[in-house]
């Protein structure tokens, strides 16, 4: 059984995919499967995915019609044959010795699954930054290797962003999909991981490179963003129906209502208030299902209450002057 499939999505990702291609091939692993779903890609992908399975039989292209990424990386864990699964987007990159060193680590824990730092990489710029992913769960424990249950309350203080790396035969047991949704398909993975895991560790080093460029997830998630409420039912039910569900909810909700007010804050203006009626109609929705207790406990959830009573413009400007008063209370201080 080969050790570790990466997968790779592909879409008219030209610009980006000998890189990402190359930072596989260089693997100091070397026993790995490399598969690629090219979904249809128009530019010069297909070519460039030829050239390099020509070269190196590790590497996998199956071409299917037009897929969604989250559809795309299903297809890849149907075809994977590796013990352990890993998700590369086509524009990112890893570090030379990242599939060697998770590998190591997640077969030694026998866990279910492996969470490790990244860098961000900002194109604009060529510049890098630490992204210290997993600094919540290592704050918590000291350990990194533990069961979900020991985190429970911080277990969703991160994002679902793809630095994972997961045991196979664990992924298809809990019939874990990414969500056929353009945006936020992966939340729905991270979600039903992290609750089904009996077994997580964590590696500090950064092992991925993360692209910010200006094609990226919020210069296209403007017009598209229903998608995120759609995932938020979905995943809620996911969690309520889990073994320990009384234990997780308060970090799920934290997690997605802190993630609903950031995307509100960057979103498009012209977008606004659309986004902010079907807010409110989710917050309406969790308060009716959890109380004011959710709230209550968490100081950053104030807002919800003038997001539910007040319409749009109501709320904006209140907004506005209660951030107005902060500011001139700090500069008087």
């Amino acid at each position: 059984m080969t050790k570790v499939s990466v997968i790779i999505p592909v879409y008219n990702s030209e610009k980006y995919l000998s890189k990402c291609l190359e930072s596989c091939i260089d693997q100091t692993l070397k026993d790995i499967e490399i598969i690629c779903i090219n979904s249809k890609s128009t530019d010069k992908s297909q070519e460039i995915l030829i050239q390099f399975a020509q070269k190196d039989s590790r590497i996998k292209v199956l071409n299917k019609q037009k897929l969604l990424a989250g559809e795309a990386r299903n297809e890849g864990v149907k075809a994977a044959s590796g013990e352990y699964i890993i998700f590369l987007d086509s524009d990112d990159w890893f570090e030379k010795d990242a599939l060697e060193i998770l590998y190591n680590k997640i077969n030694k824990d026998n866990s279910d699954v492996i969470l490790f730092n990244a860098y961000n990489y900002y194109e604009k710029t060529g510049t890098k930054s630490f992204y210290n992913f997993v600094s919540p769960y290592f704050y918590k424990t000291g350990k990194e290797c533990f069961s979900p249950l020991e985190i429970s309350d911080v277990i969703f203080d991160t994002n679902p962003l793809a630095f994972k790396m997961y045991n196979k035969n664990f992924w298809t047991e809990n019939k874990i999909e990414y969500s056929k949704h353009k945006f936020t398909e992966d939340a729905l993975p991270f979600f039903k991981v992290l609750v089904n895991a009996k077994k997580i560790s964590i590696e500090q080093k950064p092992l991925y490179n993360y692209r910010h460029h200006k094609e990226s997830f919020m210069a296209n998630f403007s017009k598209h963003f229903k998608d995120m409420f759609d995932v938020y039912y979905i995943c809620e039910k996911e969690i309520l129906n889990s073994q320990n569900a009384e234990q997780y909810i308060d970090s799920f909700l934290k997690n997605r209502i802190n993630h609903i007010l950031f995307q509100y804050t960057h979103l498009d203006f012209s977008w606004k208030k659309s986004y902010y009626y079907e807010m409110r109609k989710l917050f309406k929705h969790i308060l009716k299902k959890y109380g004011n207790d959710i709230v209550e406990k968490n100081t950053q959830f104030k807002r919800i209450n003038g997001i539910i009573k007040y319409p749009y413009h109501v709320e904006m400007l209140l907004h506005q002057i209660t951030l107005f008063r902060v500011l001139i209370n700090a500069y008087l201080v």
